[in-house]
């Protein structure tokens, strides 16, 4: 996870992925952003506005 303060309570999060290699013989890990969000957040933390809107994820186990 990445997170970037921007200005007035504004904060950009990207959550990155590692992807499967392909084939046998991978060289170097895959990585991309599998998420992308811009929020804006209350001085006590609270997330008041969300694009794309977040949802809730059931835990795995």
């Amino acid at each position: 996870m990445e997170v970037c303060r921007h200005h007035n309570g504004n904060y950009r999060v990207n959550i990155w992925e590692e992807l499967e290699p392909i084939g046998e013989f991978s060289l170097s890990k895959r990585i991309h952003i599998g998420a992308s969000y811009y929020l804006k957040v209350a001085d006590s933390g609270e997330i008041l506005h969300s694009n794309p809107p977040l949802k809730k994820r059931k835990n795995s186990k």
